[in-house]
């Protein structure tokens, strides 16, 4: 979005809160404000700003910390205290390390460092009111369920969400939130890592992924598009990956070791399956790392795009027309990998999207792939060119990364508080050494520190969450964390390394203990009411890239550095 005009359309009914003891600061912010809220409230410090929070209740605060009588965190403790929901955005020095880290365990929604720049300020809002937006389209939402329901209607809805939670639970992904290591038949050592953007457009989508580790090591995965819209296309999409993980969890190695008896199986099935005049879109590979190839089969799907070492982009078109039930034959081709970095799956809803100035996307697609490092860096340059998406929106990111060499530099230390506090400043001390921008530096110690304590918490001292909260409400937590010492070592390597003429931050963290099974992140991630995977989810809104191990051991910390 970042647009001020449709900021000022979603905010014009909304009202806010501006609390600073700066006189010509407020004055100054609270003019910017009026320009796009309905009302703007004013206080001088935090006890005003509560006494006004409890009156008026905005829909936003944002709020300096440094006042006088109560400052920002002491006033935003109270008001959690009364409404956990409410967005707050914090406007603070990033050098304020213990505030930042008080502000994240009162679940601050944005942070702005002073003097506040316009176009943050735009964004910082544009983030943190997007709850609000939810809600009232949830409220919009329910208004009009109730109206379906008055015209008997509401079973149908009621039934294409349930359909698309089915549709969810089908998909399956081997690899989320993991990367898994490599060491090629030349020796070569690296990480993989697999990111999606899964955007359905409508409650049913004809849209469809899953990402499987198969019996011999390799990788496959699929990115299909049913055409048409609604109940029909979301039911092939369905059929089509509940019957591909089937074969990836049932089949003989005779089948799933080629992508031809694959595809070939599928293609049996489906072709029972499709209506006369529907087509699917689908494309599916099979990455063997080890040797370094890709075996492709791609079914009037947009080209696959392909990075090297260099940050050269080259296309891979088609290979196959769309498949329909009256295909007899199709082609499968293999390429050598060797020196590709980077491989990028997209749909075409977001290859055929329009861009905000008319244009399509299509023409763009390279130069974006090519000019960004990570699939956050892609997500966020997309999100600038396209306007509203047309169609459901799908992509997949591969990236190979090396494992760190010379440019990294080490420290391991025994398992206990005090050791992480030195840990800690061993990082910013990097971090001061490599004269890092202040706010990429207090984010990736933020971020370090949940992970570090992480590792520390549940995997070393093999601390579950319930017995950690029991601990906490017995007022023990404190006391067993600090006098708990392990023989057990937690390792980091940290460096900044340079890919595509862009430079990034690589922190790696791991440990000698139990680990755990990153498969529950799936869960943890998008269940609200789950309180588990706290640290990783606070990292996640504040770093780019955040992976684990396949054992839950390693964690990997990726920032882009934005010179």
């Amino acid at each position: 979005m970042a647009d001020k005009k449709i900021l000022k359309e979603i905010t014009k009914d909304l009202t806010v809160l501006c609390v600073d003891d700066e006189p010509l600061a407020r004055e100054y912010l609270s003019l910017k404000l009026k320009r796009t809220f309905s009302e703007v409230y004013v206080a001088d410090d935090g006890v005003s700003g509560l006494d006004v929070f409890r009156a008026k209740k905005p829909d936003l605060v944002i709020t300096d910390n440094r006042m006088t009588y109560m400052d920002g965190i002491e006033m935003i403790i109270q008001i959690r205290e009364e409404n956990k929901d409410v967005p707050i955005i914090l406007a603070t020095a990033y050098t304020e390390k213990d505030a930042l880290v008080d502000a994240i365990n009162c679940n601050v929604t944005q942070f702005l460092s002073k003097p506040i720049d316009s176009q943050k300020l735009v964004n910082a809002i544009e983030k943190s009111i997007q709850p609000i937006i939810n809600a009232k389209l949830a409220e919009k939402t329910m208004k009009q369920e109730l109206e379906l329901l008055k015209y008997r209607e509401k079973y149908h809805s009621h039934q294409e969400n349930n359909a698309f939670k089915k549709e969810l639970s089908l998909i399956v992904n081997d690899f989320f939130l993991q990367k898994f290591e490599v060491k090629n038949r030349f020796a070569e050592d690296y990480g993989v890592f697999t990111n999606i953007m899964y955007k359905p457009l409508d409650i049913l989508s004809g849209d469809i992924y899953s990402i499987r580790k198969l019996k011999d090591g390799t990788v496959f995965i699929f990115l299909a598009d049913s055409m048409g819209k609604g109940l029909p296309a979301s039911v092939t999409s369905i059929l089509t990956t509940a019957y591909l993980n089937h074969i990836v969890d049932t089949e003989s190695s005779d089948i799933t070791n080629s992508l031809k008896n694959i595809v070939s199986e599928f293609c049996k099935y489906i072709k029972g399956i499709l209506l006369d005049d529907e087509i699917l879109s689908i494309t599916f590979l099979k990455l063997d790392f080890y040797n370094e190839t890709m075996d492709f089969s791609s079914f009037s799907s947009p080209p696959l795009l392909i990075k090297d070492r260099n940050g050269e982009v080259k296309s891979i078109r088609s290979n196959n027309p769309p498949l329909t039930k009256y295909m007899d034959d199709f082609s499968s081709d293999q390429i050598d990998i060797t020196d590709i970095k980077g491989i990028l799956l997209m749909t075409d809803g977001l290859y055929e999207c329009s861009t905000k100035d008319g244009d399509t996307v299509m023409g763009k697609t390279k130069d974006v792939f090519a000019a960004n490092v990570m699939k956050t860096d892609f997500h966020n340059h997309m999100d600038k060119l396209i306007s509203e998406p047309e169609d459901d929106v799908s992509c997949i990111h591969i990236l190979k990364i090396p494992q760190c060499g010379e440019e990294c530099e080490a420290f391991s230390f025994s398992a206990s508080l005090e050791n992480v506090g030195k840990a800690i400043e061993w990082v910013e001390g990097y971090f001061a050494k490599n004269n890092l921008d202040v706010e990429d530096s207090s984010m990736l110690t933020l971020a370090f520190t949940e992970l570090t304590m992480n590792a520390f918490e549940h995997s070393v001292l093999e601390l579950d969450n319930r017995r950690k909260y029991k601990m906490i409400n017995e007022g023990k937590y404190d006391e067993y964390i600090a006098n708990t010492v392990s023989d057990k070592n937690i390792h980091l390597n940290i460096g900044i390394r340079n890919m595509y003429g862009k430079r990034y931050v690589f922190i790696k963290i791991k440990d000698e203990g139990t680990g755990f099974d990153p498969h529950t992140l799936n869960i943890w991630m998008y269940d609200k009411d789950q309180n588990d995977g706290k640290g990783v989810k606070i990292s996640r809104r504040i770093i780019d890239e955040i992976y684990y191990s396949q054992d839950g051991k390693e964690a990997i910390i990726i920032r882009v550095l934005e010179d």
